[in-house]
């Protein structure tokens, strides 16, 4: 499942209508693939265990929306001269980021890396106490 959606991509609305607009089908490709793209990085992370689960880091949305951006434009056609320029800093930007986090310099925050499996409690054994027992509280143990 791509962690971000269509509305997370940060392109003009322009860019889906016209000619050169990508079909769902291809914004949708786009999202797996920069997901996937992303799990590669995270899979070195030890601190990160996959698959991730809802709901998705903010930062991890957004990167994924800049990689599925870039994607498409490039699929598209990469025009210097336009606002392809701002997608490709925002693409190099987030192959920055996914650096930083593979190398666990950055941490992917309230994100929940392992999901829990429905009606399983965790089993807690404690041992029994030990030291002085029946203590009335003052130093030492001593009583008052």
């Amino acid at each position: 499942m791509p962690y971000a959606t269509q509305a997370q991509i940060p392109l003009q609305p322009e860019f889906f209508t016209g000619d050169l607009a990508p079909t769902p089908q291809q914004v949708t490709d786009a999202l797996e693939q920069a997901s996937d793209f992303m799990d590669g990085y995270m899979a070195a992370n030890p601190d990160i265990t996959l698959p991730l689960s809802e709901p998705y880091d903010h930062t991890l949305v957004m990167q994924c929306g800049a990689i599925a951006a870039w994607l498409l434009v490039a699929a598209r056609g990469y025009d210097p001269e336009s606002s392809d320029l701002s997608v490709h800093l925002r693409y190099k930007d987030a192959l920055k980021w996914l650096e930083r986090l593979q190398e666990a310099r950055v941490v992917l925050v309230n994100q929940n890396t392992r999901p829990q499996a429905a009606g399983l409690q965790p089993t807690i054994f404690s041992n029994p106490t030990r030291g002085l027992r029946n203590w009335g509280g003052g130093v030492g143990g001593m009583g008052n």
